[in-house]
């Protein structure tokens, strides 16, 4: 049956058909669409090379990469720090005091006295009496001699050096190096001779 062009158009309108036209021009929109997108993909595809590391290469953490470029040129890593020698042993030396002559200290000068109720090595100062007259106390293997001290008649006994078979205190109330505080403290502490006697002692 024959249609009037006036006839179609009108039946086209009607039925939302698009023209061949329109179609088209629809038909060659993806194609633009996916050009659009190409970059886009290929971007990503460079930056994802970029990611990955090459082959038989190590992955480097994003901090650790941070701290290389920070690195000033040609700079390594930290030198380790140098370790401290060991102390030394305890010294056992002398002073030679202008009242009582040549007597025993420690290395830092501070005075050592005996204690006349101990009669033996075993130390009978202790508790309450040790905090007022603390033991002489090696800080590291024997004691040494020094200052014309008898190394022979030193000894550690009970953890606290002895010399010629006197357990060795300090006084507290000595508060610095040379003093003799305790020299003669009711008649039983006296400051040490380098013969090991008690000094000043009746």
């Amino acid at each position: 049956m024959a249609w009037s062009l006036t006839t179609l158009a009108l039946l086209t309108a009607a039925c939302g058909a698009t023209p061949a036209a329109s179609r088209h021009q629809q038909d060659q929109a993806p194609p633009v669409a996916a050009a659009s997108a190409a970059p886009a993909s290929s971007q990503g595809g460079a930056a994802a090379a970029v990611a990955s590391p090459a082959p038989g290469s190590t992955p480097t953490s994003s901090a650790a990469a941070a701290a290389n470029s920070a690195a000033p040129p040609g700079s390594g890593p930290a030198p380790s720090p140098r370790l401290t020698p060991a102390a030394a042993g305890t010294i056992v030396t002398s002073w030679s005091s202008p009242k009582y002559g040549s007597i025993l200290v420690d290395s830092r000068g501070y005075v050592l006295y005996l204690f006349t109720p101990d009669v033996s090595t075993t130390p009978t100062c202790t508790g309450s009496c040790a905090q007022l007259w603390p033991p002489f106390a090696p800080t590291k293997g024997a004691p040494a001699a020094e200052g014309g001290v008898q190394q022979s008649k030193l000894a550690v006994n009970d953890g606290q050096i002895d010399y010629f078979g006197h357990p060795l205190y300090f006084y507290a109330g000595d508060s610095g190096p040379h003093q003799t505080n305790g020299q003669g403290v009711n008649g039983i502490w006296y400051v040490v001779g380098l013969d090991g006697s008690a000094v000043g002692r009746p």
